[in-house]
């Protein structure tokens, strides 16, 4: 599903300042496939006036996309077996879906 633009900086703005409220850091770098909503010259000024550094990985190289993918499943396992040993036995039916 494509996103509109517009939506993609709002949601980004909100991520960047919930970022530097909660832990008092800024984004440095921000990494992403070639996905159009985040190659419009509107992002990257966005990102440029924010002083934050765009990275791609290069088209059709599915070992970049690889590595972050294993990353982020690594993520959800980790954070759902924490939740499931702290959650009362009722919660955890959620987290098995």
């Amino acid at each position: 599903m494509y996103l509109n633009l517009v939506n993609e900086e709002s949601i980004f703005q909100m991520f960047l300042n919930g970022i530097k409220t909660q832990f008092g850091i800024s984004i440095r770098a921000f990494r992403s496939d070639s996905a159009r909503e985040y190659l419009s010259n509107q992002f990257h000024k966005f990102m440029t006036f924010n002083g934050i550094l765009h990275q791609t990985s290069y088209p059709h190289t599915s070992q970049q996309n690889g590595v972050p993918k294993r990353k982020h499943k690594h993520l959800i396992e980790t954070t759902r077996t924490l939740l499931q040993s702290h959650l009362p036995h009722p919660f955890q039916e959620i987290l098995s879906l």
